[in-house]
């Protein structure tokens, strides 16, 4: 192993990267408990990374998280939170939460896409588009939409980017050499093949109308509220999964309560994931209490049940990963870093569910069974009193009655 690691320093040019380098191996071997088979395979990986680092940086007082982030992009090394602990816990790189890293991903795929326009007839008005969605973010930083959550956010940006290329490369196809000759019939024939692009292409269409990028102003009819409910699980099914995750033990406990704390509280995935340890409250009526963000949710003693559970499987397991010094409820294997949205994913995948049916189904149960009014949603679970608005009027009809003749609606 020893070799392994000296012929990786030696495709290193600079002392800085070497002892770097040495450094990391060391704090691997210390992570893997002397296990060097158990980290023998990653070495290649390892060695693609810092040979990049060196080559983007001169120095260790030089590395950035956007240099980190451009390293990993080039030796697709994204999955290896070992490197990105050592370098924070060895305070080479500042500690940012999980939502800076996500940015960076973001960017660059925003920048491939508007890269991959070029030489076609569209890519400076694809250009232009990147250079609009971009000052409407710094505008929107001078009214405190800024930091780690910019509007419109980095995902949204790749997002309405990649529907506009999409449809230019539609036009492309279909026979187009420019804008001007585009009418409302290739707007329909682009959304009949690519559905999933609907909003998102519905904002370049907005601003092509204002720039007056075409001759006929076109647009996207806006979809029956009632299209959310295709998310809902029927109260069958909801049960046996509630059941399930109640009775959850082990390993399943962790994401057994992200999972009640969507179905049963309505809670966004980010916001769950965000919740600290100073943030729960064990009461001794057996609930307990869970600040999220300016609301408090009362967990009855079910859940609470699945909490115990899940602290006591908390401390054993993710020890080893320092989780015990983390601040989240629910922890990364990367240090300082709260559990990571794609894992929540993974996990539902083989019930053929997502995070949306979840969240839903909460909703939709809590105004078909006795909720009536969107404030106490609001007040109770945290919920945006629009989307509260929303889920009253198409669960129940009287709700809608009452609101209009409310003029919440005006």
């Amino acid at each position: 192993m020893a070799n392994r690691v000296e012929e990786a320093q030696s495709q290193l040019k600079n002392n800085w990267a070497k002892e770097l380098f040495s450094e990391f191996f060391d704090y691997t071997s210390l992570r893997a408990g002397g296990d060097v088979k158990r980290i023998s395979h990653r070495v290649q990986a390892y060695t693609r990374f810092f040979v990049e680092l060196e080559r983007l940086c001169g120095g260790p007082d030089t590395i950035t998280i956007e240099i980190v982030y451009e390293a990993f992009a080039l030796t697709d090394t994204f999955r290896h939170d070992l490197i990105r602990n050592f370098l924070v816990e060895n305070k080479y790189l500042e500690r940012r939460p999980n939502r800076a890293w996500q940015n960076l991903r973001y960017v660059r795929k925003s920048r491939l896409i508007v890269a991959a326009a070029k030489g076609a007839w569209y890519e400076q008005s694809v250009r232009q588009y990147y250079d609009h969605l971009l000052s409407y973010q710094r505008q929107n930083r001078t009214k405190g939409f800024s930091g780690d959550y910019p509007k419109p956010s980095e995902s949204s940006v790749a997002a309405y980017l990649s529907a506009a290329i999409g449809w230019f490369r539609h036009l492309d196809q279909s026979g187009h050499e420019s804008l001007s000759s585009v009418s409302q019939d290739d707007v329909g024939s682009f959304l009949a093949e690519k559905p999933g692009y609907r909003d998102s292409l519905r904002v370049f269409l907005r601003y092509a109308n204002q720039t007056k990028l075409t001759f006929s102003r076109l647009k996207i009819e806006t979809r029956k509220q009632k299209q959310f409910l295709k998310y809902y699980i029927n109260e069958k099914e909801s049960q046996k999964l509630i059941t399930n995750w109640l009775a959850a033990k082990g390993g399943e406990t962790k994401y057994a309560l992200i999972c009640l704390l969507a179905i049963l509280y309505a809670q966004p995935l980010r916001r769950v994931l965000e919740i600290k340890m100073t943030d729960v409250a064990l009461t001794k009526n057996g609930g307990a209490r869970i600040a999220i963000q300016k609301y408090e949710l009362q967990i009855d003693s079910r859940v609470r049940a699945v909490l115990d559970r899940y602290l006591v499987q908390r401390s054993d397991v993710y020890r080893r990963e320092k989780a015990w010094e983390s601040e989240y409820l629910f922890p990364s294997t990367l240090s300082g870093h709260h559990a990571s949205p794609y894992s929540v994913r993974e996990y539902l995948k083989p019930f053929k569910l997502n995070y949306q049916n979840l969240y839903t189904t909460a909703l939709v149960n809590a105004f078909s069974h006795g909720l009536r009014f969107p404030k106490v949603a609001v007040q109770g679970l945290g919920v945006t009193l629009p989307t509260a608005i929303d889920y009253a009027r198409i669960v129940d009809e009287r709700v809608s009655t009452e609101l209009a003749d409310s003029g919440l609606l005006e």
